[in-house]
């Protein structure tokens, strides 16, 4: 008799998602390869996998806890930014806010607009920071450090 992952209760492949999350994250497997597919992260992979593992995920919240947003022409919709953050829960974040590579040459002159919508989204959620990294192309996208990143943030390294 042959079996499949697809055989595997819902409990054990929520319990290998969570380890391979956590170990591609602590370890940093994949940032060449997502410097080139900037979905090739763990989270959405296994979303792509079958209808049960998408839905298994929703049942995970720390696999929704890593936001790389693009703010680039190619923007990360804010749609998927709320679902991020829906999910996640009250856990810590690690926020990147960034461009695709291959972007880093343009001017863009609406990069701040795009930041700006991006931060204030993420204003409310700032004291669940645990990491976050800023890699655009002008200063004025950055956020404002008076304004923005005001009260405690017990989770920030």
């Amino acid at each position: 008799m042959q079996s499949s992952i697809h055989d595997l209760p819902n409990e054990v492949l929520l319990i290998i998602f969570k380890w391979a999350f956590i170990y591609t994250h602590n370890h940093k497997i994949l940032p060449q390869t997502t410097t080139y597919y900037p979905d090739f992260q763990f989270l959405h992979i296994a979303t792509l996998v079958c209808k049960n593992w998408s839905n298994l995920t929703r049942l995970a919240p720390i696999l929704w806890t890593d936001l790389r947003i693009y703010v680039d022409e190619k923007t990360t919709s804010l749609s998927r930014i709320q679902t991020y953050l829906d999910l996640s829960l009250d856990l810590p974040l690690d926020l990147h806010v960034l461009r695709h590579t291959y972007t880093h040459d343009s001017i863009d002159l609406d990069e701040t607009l795009r930041c700006g919508v991006v931060i204030d989204m993420l204003i409310p959620h700032f004291r669940r920071r645990r990491i976050i990294n800023f890699n655009v192309l002008h200063s004025s996208s950055l956020p404002s450090i008076h304004r923005e990143f005001r009260g405690h943030a017990p989770h920030l390294i």
